[in-house]
């Protein structure tokens, strides 16, 4: 999960005059289960990983990311066990994470991918999203993540949202576009340590 300075959030609390509301626990409303037409999205637990492996295994979703599949089922497990504590050692992030389910072509239910928030600082958060290349091109991962963003916004009072991504994934920026992100200002972009070859996507929130 991408970390970041807060001096973005502290700028913007000056420049745009924004309240800071408290961080979410990972025991909250803030993890419940979402809802997304036709979506479910659960609370990530470590029992997850026998129904993720098989779509984190795919070769073809780690052509922009930097990182490639799990090794083994046991350790995604193991990530998924660290993921579920819900947030880091030096209390520093905290981490919010759903699995999505779609129904599947003999009608029970599959898991096609996650998404996830990382609160870096109260208010502002990282979304990132992961799903299986077979489930592309279905507005699976435009609705399961608009269903997570509303549900930060109203319930964990995130009012920042910040995404990054290899320019040249185009349909990941296409997602962000989607969202109502847009692309930050070398300025915004700066505090935050990307590559060269990552842009910066942020969308600021009505205060709640």
């Amino acid at each position: 999960m991408r970390t970041a300075y807060t001096s973005l959030k502290q700028a913007a609390l000056l420049s745009w005059g924004m309240p800071t509301p408290t961080y979410p626990s990972a025991d909250d409303p803030a993890a419940a289960e979402l809802q997304a037409d036709g979506l479910r999205l659960r609370p990530l637990r470590p029992e997850h990983a026998e129904a993720m492996y098989p779509v984190l295994a795919d070769p073809a979703i780690y052509t922009h990311l930097d990182y490639g599949p799990p090794p083994s089922l046991g350790y995604l497990r193991e990530v998924f066990t660290q993921l579920a504590q819900g947030g880091s050692a030096d209390g520093t992030e905290v981490w919010l994470n759903w699995v999505v389910w779609v129904t599947g072509p003999q009608g029970g239910e599959e898991a096609a991918g996650y998404v996830q928030a990382t609160v870096i600082a109260p208010g502002t958060c990282w979304v990132a999203y992961v799903f299986g290349s077979r489930f592309h091109g279905r507005g699976i991962a435009r609705r399961a993540t608009a269903a997570m963003v509303e549900h930060l916004h109203a319930h964990c009072g995130i009012t920042l949202l910040l995404a990054s991504a290899e320019a040249a994934h185009g349909r990941s920026i296409h997602l962000m576009q989607q969202l109502g992100m847009r692309p930050a200002t070398p300025e915004e972009a700066a505090p935050l340590g990307l590559r060269p070859s990552e842009v910066l996507y942020l969308r600021v929130l009505p205060p709640v």
